[in-house]
């Protein structure tokens, strides 16, 4: 299953049902614009899980787009949460790292971080803020060949994506 965040269905407290108050389940959550080059690894990592047919049973896989602050709600849902995205980490075009809450400084800080840092940074800052986010979030980042407005990963960022997919299907067990 995979979903645009616009297309996200209301929670239980949204359809008027009384929440259980624990978030439960994994979110995959692609960040990034697949119309702005490299900007859309995170949507080609989704895809590329989804076509593994490897993905458990009960994880979401969402295309976030570049949703700013609605990814804070969307995270609130989920137990576990995975975020994919293109960022700045000043390395070779198709290097990737997986951060953990510890390095999320690394996302959004000014100098360096996600290509639309505005959005995923203040939407980890404001869940942070309000208790919001998952007991456990995990970036998967990749840096970055080119961000112009065209469609298609460069052959850097490209090659990467199994690699980034793997990864994440080893940690989801």
């Amino acid at each position: 299953m995979c979903e645009r965040l616009s297309e996200r269905q209301p929670g239980p407290a949204e359809a008027g049902e009384v929440p259980s108050g624990r978030p439960t389940g994994i979110l995959i959550l692609a960040v990034g614009d697949p119309l702005r080059a490299d900007d859309g690894v995170g949507a080609a990592v989704v895809q590329a899980l989804r076509e593994s047919g490897r993905v458990p049973a009960g994880v979401r896989l969402v295309e976030a787009g570049t949703a700013g602050l609605d990814i804070t709600l969307a995270l609130e849902e989920a137990a576990r949460a995975i975020i994919v995205d293109a960022a700045d980490l000043g390395m070779p075009p198709g290097s990737w790292r997986r951060l953990t809450a510890d390095g999320l400084d690394l996302v959004g800080n000014g100098k360096r971080g996600s290509t639309h840092s505005a959005g995923l940074a203040e939407a980890l800052a404001l869940g942070e803020a309000l208790g919001l986010l998952p007991k456990e979030l995990v970036l998967y980042v990749l840096q970055p060949e080119a961000l112009s407005f065209r469609e298609g990963l460069s052959a850097s960022v490209a090659r990467a994506v199994p690699q980034v997919a793997s990864a994440i299907l080893q940690e989801l067990g």
